[in-house]
């Protein structure tokens, strides 16, 4: 019946969670390399993990391929307009409840006019004046061209690591408007390089956005590009990779 099957269930659980114990257990050198300040706290409450060393190291990309250029320039090179506020928007997977796309879209059909949208991904058959349908990038080049051609770029996931997104954008030096989601959370600095939304709502989406829309002219791109480079380069993440290896 049910409640043996639960019970059956239950027990095949706490089996397997003691083998994997006994086998992580076995590990002289098992060390626990994380993304974002939640998985550090999280992996170090574990029963499995607390004892073992911890290291907080970001993802890196190509910082030569990712780098800011003149804004107007990149505007003309993909035929955008060069008198709009327009934000980026990008998602491979539009059904995804974690990626938050029904978010996006119920905040941006909230919007007043003085936005658009470049949206980045699959075509969606609900058509929105507000939204510039780009579809799909294949290339690196392309899409560093569009992060430094926007004002800003858009997150609305209801979940991540590290939002790969983030990197890219804020390594460009374009501010990121984003849900309070583990990574976000550890980079964003209101007001610096982007704001964060009091929560997971299209209310507190549309709000940023609005506000954004009004400051945008505020932030320092070459700042955020900096700040991003202590991060996330090559360089740095190499180093820590070294330092966390070498300790073995």
């Amino acid at each position: 019946d049910v409640e043996n099957n639960i019970g059956n269930f239950r027990d095949l659980e706490a089996a397997l969670r003691k083998e994997k114990l006994a086998i992580y257990n076995s590990c002289e050198n098992l060390n626990i390399i994380v993304l974002n300040n939640k998985m550090l706290k999280l992996s170090g409450q574990s029963e499995h993990f607390a004892e073992r060393p911890h290291y907080l190291i970001r993802n890196t990309l190509d910082i030569d391929t990712f780098k800011k250029s003149e804004k107007s320039v990149a505007r003309k090179h993909l035929l955008l307009p060069l008198n709009k506020i327009i934000l980026l928007y990008v998602s491979s997977y539009a059904d995804n409840y974690n990626k938050g796309y029904h978010i996006f879209r119920t905040s941006v059909i909230k919007l007043g006019g003085a936005v658009l949208i470049l949206k980045v991904g699959p075509v969606s058959q609900e058509k929105c004046e507000k939204i510039i349908e780009f579809g799909f990038v294949r290339d690196e080049y392309t899409m560093a061209m569009i992060y430094s051609a926007v004002d800003g770029v858009i997150i609305s996931s209801r979940e991540e690591n590290l939002p790969n997104v983030l990197l890219e954008s804020l390594v460009c030096g374009t501010p990121v408007i984003s849900t309070p989601v583990d990574g976000s959370l550890d980079i964003i600095k209101n007001g610096f390089n982007g704001l964060l939304t009091n929560d997971f709502s299209s209310e507190s989406l549309t709000d940023q956005i609005e506000y954004f829309s009004s400051c945008h002219e505020s932030f320092d791109r070459d700042a955020i590009r900096a700040k991003a480079l202590e991060i996330f380069s090559p360089e740095i993440i190499v180093k820590k990779y070294l330092d966390a290896y070498g300790r073995q």
